[in-house]
């Protein structure tokens, strides 16, 4: 029989915060009741794997053995997909030969009663990257134009379910046959499904199965990341083109930052606001905490008949559509 069991490894103490408690202090009677114990995966999942070899030490300290052979396997890399366990494993096919596996791993019921599952889940992985233009494109020169990859992805992606959270992929549910027998078990299991909405922090579950724990009988297709552009704290910045006017508030706000020598005395919040053909608006997005970054005039050419025109970069730490 084999136990796996999965240690990340520990923090580094870059900051110096971690400190080693003394064993005559974890082993002291009475023992200090106001005693705290802060460790990376302590919980998860290094608790499974001392509960384990602190069975085995009990047998063994009553004179017992276990009824069966026992192999251990401890995986260090289990947050990173575990990259080296398929070749140990391979390269040692005698050696994790066995007839039952038990994995000391998953969730304790909200009950807080002992719980055992029969079978787990596996994990398939996969990256999707939808293309677009060959590099950012104004969506004042190209909106409506130059497809954006951000909704092909979205697109793609909220098709593969339908409104009730079931996979519409042909065949991803096919080998799960549950019995009526199966779903009276499990709705028996005495989950409090109201309270867990609740704890997780949604108004709605996913119907899948008729229960949590019918929903875990069948593979599930999950979101891990997606991202598009630049977003958050690597946004960037706003750049703002117009042709040149008397009126010098941009310049003098730009002059005020170089003048100071700093960005903290000159921030601002602004709008930028589209208008219509009827000089109507239509849309609105307000910046908060804004400071520019650089100011540039166009070219002077008296050969030609453009417009003389001045371009103001202006950086934020907020912009949201109102």
């Amino acid at each position: 029989m084999i136990f796996p069991g999965y240690g990340p490894a520990n923090a580094t103490d870059a900051d110096g915060a971690w400190q080693t408690v003394d064993r005559a202090a974890l082993m002291a009677k009475p023992l200090d009741p106001e005693l705290r114990l802060f460790a990376r995966a302590a919980s998860d999942d290094k608790a499974p794997i001392m509960m384990m070899l602190t069975a085995v030490d009990l047998l063994k300290a009553s004179g017992k053995a276990p009824a069966v052979n026992v192999t251990v396997i401890l995986d260090s890399e289990e947050e990173i997909g575990s990259p080296s366990l398929a070749g140990v494993v391979a390269s040692n096919a005698a050696l994790f030969k066995s007839d039952a596996l038990v994995i000391l791993d998953g969730p304790a019921h909200p009950s807080g009663r002992p719980t055992l599952v029969f079978g787990n889940r596996g994990i398939t992985q996969a990256k999707l990257v939808v293309y677009g233009p060959r590099a950012p494109l104004h969506s004042g020169h190209f909106g409506n134009y130059a497809p954006n990859p951000a909704f092909r992805l979205a697109t793609l992606l909220a098709g593969m379910k339908d409104d009730e959270g079931r996979v519409r992929i042909p065949g991803y549910y096919d080998g799960v046959v549950l019995t009526d027998a199966d779903r009276a078990e499990m709705a028996a299991s005495g989950d409090d499904e109201a309270a867990l909405k609740k704890r997780i922090g949604i108004a709605r579950a996913e119907s899948v199965g008729a229960t949590y724990q019918e929903s875990l009988q069948y593979p599930s297709l999950n979101v891990r990341g997606m991202a598009s552009a630049s977003v958050g704290a690597k946004a960037s910045n706003i750049v703002l083109t117009k042709g040149f006017v008397s009126d010098p508030a941009l310049f003098k706000w730009r002059d005020e930052i170089a003048a100071s020598g700093t960005n903290k005395i000159a921030r601002r919040n602004g709008s930028i606001v589209a208008l219509g053909p009827d000089l109507k608006e239509i849309a609105r997005w307000n910046f908060q905490k804004a400071w520019p970054v650089r100011w540039e005039m166009s070219e002077f050419d008296a050969s030609t008949g453009q417009a003389l025109c001045e371009m103001l970069e202006i950086a934020v730490e907020r912009i949201t559509k109102a």
